[in-house]
């Protein structure tokens, strides 16, 4: 049943002022692309480091995957105490390829990355002069943490790669092209190639990786130093620099079958263990050898004399798992806050924990009740002290944390919290600024960092702030509307703002005290003369009745007659605020403007799950069609678009979005899936392609299996507890009811396999149905060459036309979707209808 959505429509307010002679945004346009990368100021305030990438279609390969626009970036410098446009970093012939890594203590010194073909290498500039220094070292890649840290102005602490591996995201593109071929001849030459996985009493019974080295390096001779070995993926130094943190990849983690996998289990395919090494002495001590720790946290207290992580026991959820603070000089561990239950967040599993000076704080809730709200605290050793207890909302962070006392900005206010939980108002008005959660090197923070951003104030001028323990300092006054604050520096006191046109092109402006914004940075600027894209909030009620907005783009002008709407769809997904394309690589597939250029009006619209559901399919076609409704019948874009010619446009989890879509309704005039899901089942057990070239690496079906019971698929079982939901949740099985022309795309190398898409193919070219194929080579789950970016958009339009053009051929009357089975029954197979209908389009 349909729910009353409501037909308010609001404009989005976005100032654009479309030249007098516009053009409209072509593919061309959207492979020429430049865009910003990274950006990071030093500790000591001086320098400004800037990521700019070169148009895409320029790069020398792309065999990179997602991570292509690493080989396009160049590094730009602006001295702050000299504020002026960016300037390179390094000579031309350097570049491209560079990325930043991290600064040294005084900011006199920049760790950097080079990417040249399959070669990752580490270099360290001096910034005051752009000197450069290449080291013969492959720093590791990990998901988990960091793996660079400088423990003075002359030693970084790195985890390298002695078998010269580049990160995991570097060779996902390169994996086919390189491992197979090597096998294939071994077999061909009689040597044979295999590789094998284990599981119950087998497991952790397969190749493993070379370890990696924890070094220490001298940047001044580039001498380095072995301290310690392993599969390591994160370290932290102590505050003192005398000890540092370690954390090492242990054995594969099989799902137990006492609940689904991951969720509360985790992503983690691994177990890990934290150890602590002694730099002075050399002493290595792993104080519970059987923990598996949780990664992201480990956290030095202020005076370095204690470490705090959470782990579980071997093989349990981390909902059994504890906080624990280890002793730096003797490995002693204890468990503290036995009577709390942290807040444990999912996909990735965070629990929020630090210090406030010598003792740890964790958001968590009272373990007697249940029914207890989340709120921080201190925990001291006369007991817990709970530090939000007088506020009316309790942040997920709080903004900054002192010695002392702690700040939170909650619904506008600035609140100082004291040790004892107390609570004094500071401002009014405020709001937390800049990217929360990351530091500069992009490892996720999830321990209180000493100090934050923050924007007091209403009307013309608004006040950037620095929070930390002694209160807010202004530091500049910002105009409403100037752009995003991406990094600030409080001496000298400046921050750069990135403002964004909807058309494309970008800026990087500097404000500083007493003078006009500065611009220090453009990528796009041959964008500003493109066709503007008109957008519409469309406001109307969820499943469970909740308030939704999705999102209407249109062109500006008006054409003959009201375009067709194309809806990309993706379950799950709601949007607050616009959604807007990511830049290349990821960007380029269903790019908005794109589509709104060639002729069509592009809606996205917000779908997430009814609560609870273990259905994500259920009324899919029927929620999808309510936006569209309430989208035509709003005042002021009744007319705006065609709704009886509709398409649907999906990538990814919004291919199978659409593939479900269009086995519940004829409404549809045709679909488009890109690298979708069509079989649960199948995708249940489905080793990702890349990892079945690399199982030394780790064993990678939890990661599918993970997805389907706790991730996107919702099933919260495997297969053989619940085959019947499955089934009905599967587009597959609803291949026979599907009369809507299909066009797949995919690419043979793609994690989530070719053959999802090749199952969809084959069950409608078994019925005669309108469907085609198309099989990207060499591309993995974004589309990353050009050619192929191309022929997907021209192939696509020339479908779309064509089915648009035509009479719809629907009967009108969706096929009603069916009811879920009881969990009794038994799967139903798909029924066959008494008389096929034969259709032919075209030649």
């Amino acid at each position: 049943m349909r729910r009353t959505l409501s037909a308010a429509v609001t404009a989005l307010a976005i100032v654009v002022t479309a030249p007098a002679a516009a053009r409209p945004f072509t593919v061309d346009d959207l492979l020429h692309q430049e865009s910003f990368g990274a950006t990071a100021i030093s500790p000591d305030g001086r320098w400004l480091v800037i990521e700019r990438r070169d148009p895409y279609d320029t790069a020398p390969a792309f065999d990179h995957d997602q991570d292509n626009t690493i080989a396009l970036s160049r590094l730009l410098v602006v001295d702050l105490r000299h504020p002026a446009a960016a300037r390179p970093l390094l000579p031309a012939a350097e570049g491209p390829g560079e990325v930043i890594g991290a600064f040294s203590p005084s900011g006199a010194r920049l760790a950097i990355y080079r990417l040249r073909g399959a070669s990752w290498t580490l270099g360290v500039v001096t910034l005051a002069t752009g000197e450069v220094r290449w080291l013969d070292l492959t720093p590791a890649g990990s998901d988990f943490g960091r793996t660079l840290q400088w423990r003075s102005d002359t030693e970084l602490l790195l985890i390298d790669a002695p078998d010269r591996r580049p990160p995991w995201g570097l060779r996902l593109g390169r994996l086919a092209a390189d491992v197979a071929p090597v096998r294939w001849a071994a077999s061909a030459a009689g040597a044979g190639a295999q590789s094998a996985v284990g599981s119950g009493a087998y497991r952790n019974r397969r190749d493993h990786a070379a370890p990696g080295r924890l070094l220490s390096l001298d940047v001044l001779t580039g001498h380095s130093e072995v301290l310690a070995r392993g599969d390591l993926v994160d370290l932290e130094l102590s505050p003192d620099g005398r000890r540092v943190a370690l954390a090492e990849s242990g054995e594969d983690l099989q799902p137990r079958a006492d609940g689904p996998a991951q969720g509360v289990r985790g992503l983690a395919t691994r177990s890990q263990h934290v150890s602590v090494l002694d730099l002075t002495m050399g002493a290595r001590r792993t104080p519970c050898p059987s923990c598996d720790a949780l990664a992201y946290l480990m956290s030095w207290s202020p005076q370095s004399r204690s470490l705090l992580v959470f782990v579980r026991p071997a093989d349990a959820p981390w909902t059994d798992g504890a906080l624990q603070v280890i002793d730096a000089a003797t490995g002693a561990t204890r468990t503290v806050g036995r009577d709390l239950v942290p807040r444990l967040d999912q996909r990735p599993e965070i629990v929020r924990a630090g210090w406030m000076g010598g003792d740890p704080i964790v958001l968590a809730r009272s373990g007697a009740d249940p029914a207890a709200r989340f709120d921080w605290y201190r925990l001291t050793g006369r007991g817990p002290i709970n530090l939000t207890r007088s506020l009316a909302q309790v942040p997920t962070d709080l903004a900054a944390v002192g010695p002392r006392s702690a700040t939170a900005v909650v619904d506008g206010a600035v609140w100082r919290l004291d040790g004892r939980g107390g609570a004094v108002r500071l401002a009014d008005d405020a709001e937390i600024a800049g990217r929360a959660g990351f530091a500069s090197d992009g490892r996720l923070v999830v321990a209180p960092r000493p100090s934050a951003w923050v924007l007091a104030g209403r009307g013309v001028t608004r006040t950037l702030q620095r929070l930390d323990d002694h209160g807010l300092a202004r530091v500049v006054d910002l105009r409403p509307g100037a752009g995003r604050l991406i990094a600030a520096s409080s001496a000298p006191a400046a921050a750069l703002l990135r403002t964004s046109d909807p058309r494309g092109p970008e800026t990087l402006d500097l404000v500083v005290p007493g003078s006009p914004p500065l611009q220090v940075a453009q990528v796009n600027a041959g964008l500003a003369d493109i066709d503007p894209v008109r957008i519409e909030a469309i406001h109307h009620l969820g499943p469970d009745g909740q308030a939704l907005t999705s999102w209407l783009f249109l062109p500006t002008a008006a054409g003959a007659k009201p375009p067709p709407l194309l809806v990309r769809a993706y379950a799950g997904d709601t949007y607050r605020a616009a959604p807007h394309d990511a830049p290349p690589g990821l960007g380029l597939i269903g790019d908005t403007r794109t589509l709104v250029a060639h002729g069509y009006a592009v809606l996205r619209p917000s779908l997430p799950a009814p609560r609870g559901s273990h259905d994500p399919t259920a009324g899919l076609a029927d929620r999808i069609g309510a936006v569209v409704d309430a989208a035509a019948r709003a005042p002021g874009l009744v007319g705006a678009f065609d709704p009886d010619r509709v398409a649907l446009w999906g990538h990814s989890f919004g291919g199978y979005t659409v593939m479900a879509a269009i086995g519940q309704s004829d409404r549809f005039r045709a679909a488009v899936s890109i690298s979708g899901i069509s079989d649960l089942f199948s995708k249940w057990g489905d080793f990702p392609a890349p990892h079945r070239l690399t199982t030394d690496e780790g064993l990678w079906t939890d990661w599918t299996t993970g997805s389907v019971e706790s991730g996107q698929g919702l099933m919260g079982a495997p297969p053989w507890a619940q085959p019947e939901r499955y089934m009905r949740n599967s587009p597959f099985f609803s291949a026979d009811r599907i009369r809507t022309p299909l066009l797949l795309f995919h690419g043979d190398l793609d994690g989530l396999s070719v053959a999802q898409s090749e199952m969809m193919f084959a069950a409608l070219y078994r019925q005669d149905k309108d469907a085609m194929l198309v099989t990207l080579w060499g591309e993995g789950h974004f589309i990353s060459s050009p050619g192929n970016v191309r022929a997907l958009y021209s192939r696509a339009f020339a479908f779309l036309d064509g089915e648009l053009a035509k009479p719809h051929a629907g009967t009108g009357a969706p096929p009603r979707h069916p009811e879920p089975a009881p969990a009794s029954a038994a799967p139903r197979p798909p029924q066959p209808r008494r008389k096929a209908v034969r259709r032919r389009r075209g030649p």
